[in-house]
């Protein structure tokens, strides 16, 4: 005779079960087209046939593209690691999720839409953003401004940038800001562009509500860190200040390298992995590009070829260390590694005592060090 269930088995059961029904999984995958969410996570896809094609952001994929999406069908599968799904289960790999847990990732997520520019031949141009219409830059370089003016006059949003270690001048000079949920709406709903802010993604269609205030800014109640060029904002990405999930999240389509508009005019670059990774390494003057993440396709990182040395500073975990063994293998003996102690990224060693003088210190070593190697 079958063991009956204990009672707090039978718990665990029903709390599950109450989880799976608080989520109408069809529609979350009617909501989040997976070829978009694979976009968002930082995947190029190209078209071929049916179906398109990238790099699978799950595996160390190489120079060969083996993740095919499958829009018509909403599946993905990488031929190489054999893994596949719908929209959900890519959720769940990708960031290391239980089947409740992306759900709840995906619901609290806007739908993801690809921002259309004048200029681009196609949607799967990664250099979409770097191509922007005159009419769009104007209305990306007003949400910029709009940004910056409600981090100064949000002392919470301000504080918590303060307490990651960035002066004023540096809050300033890389034009961060912070999205209330309500300005940039406003501003565009009298201004007429509501739809132009939709197709570049800084609006969406399915409003949702944080702090109280229902709103369709995407970014809401983040601090938001713009891509600059050339004095203009072309790109946002942002990162919550309170337990918004996603954590980070940036605007559709293929995202440019942070800071790649500070390396103009260098012999040298420093690539990092994080946002604020990116802002300390500013603030103590160094020249940095950010990765935003560790999956960012290789061939997008063909232009470090031109820097010597390239010195990587990628957090000390499992992903950083796999990221960093890939960009050696790219770059060969132009490319230094640094290792950052006490399971430190570059934010946390600077804020740490004596630690910016430390990574000061580290970067010299490894600048050092590969030129008697050379």
């Amino acid at each position: 005779m079958p063991q009956r269930p204990s009672r707090r088995r039978w718990r665990r059961v029903d709390a599950m079960r109450l989880d799976n029904r608080r989520y109408d999984t069809e529609a979350l995958r009617s909501a989040h087209a997976v070829e978009d969410v694979v976009r968002a996570s930082g995947v190029e896809l190209k078209p071929t046939g049916k179906a398109l094609v990238g790099l699978c952001p799950l595996h160390a994929d190489g120079h060969r593209p083996n993740l095919y999406v499958y829009p018509l069908t909403r599946s993905w599968y990488c031929y190489r690691c054999q893994l596949g799904g719908d929209v959900i289960k890519f959720v769940q790999l990708r960031e290391n999720l239980g089947f409740v847990e992306a759900c709840k990732r995906l619901d609290a997520q806007p739908e993801v839409r690809q921002p259309v520019t004048c200029t681009a031949p196609a949607p799967e141009d990664s250099a979409a953003w770097e191509h922007l219409s005159r009419h769009d830059q104007l209305l990306m370089d007003a949400a910029a401004a709009i940004y910056q003016e409600c981090l100064w006059q949000n002392e919470r949003a301000l504080s918590y940038v303060r307490r990651r270690g960035l002066t004023d001048a540096t809050i300033h000079s890389c034009g961060i800001g912070y999205a209330d949920g309500v300005s940039l709406d406003r501003y565009l709903a009298r201004r007429g562009r509501t739809e132009d802010a939709h197709r570049l993604g800084l609006l969406t269609r399915r409003p949702w509500c944080t702090h109280g205030v229902r709103t369709r800014e995407l970014l809401a109640g983040r601090v938001v860190v713009p891509e600059q060029r050339d004095g203009h904002a072309i790109w946002f990405i942002a990162r919550a200040i309170d337990e918004l999930e996603p954590k980070y999240l940036a605007l559709p389509h293929a995202r440019p390298l942070l800071g790649y508009g500070t390396l103009a005019g260098q012999r040298e670059a420093i690539i990092c992995e994080g946002v604020f990774d990116f802002l300390s390494l500013i603030e103590l003057g160094c020249q940095a590009v950010a990765l935003c993440g560790t999956h960012l396709p290789l061939e997008r990182l063909a232009f470090l070829r031109d820097y010597d040395p390239v010195v990587g500073l990628l957090d000390p975990d499992k992903a950083g260390r796999q990221a960093t063994q890939r960009l050696a293998e790219f770059l060969g003996d132009r490319f230094r590694a640094v290792e950052l102690p006490n399971g430190c990224d570059v934010n946390e060693l600077t804020l740490r005592s004596g630690g910016q003088q430390e990574l000061i210190n580290l970067i010299s070593l490894a600048r050092s060090q590969h030129h008697e190697a050379a």
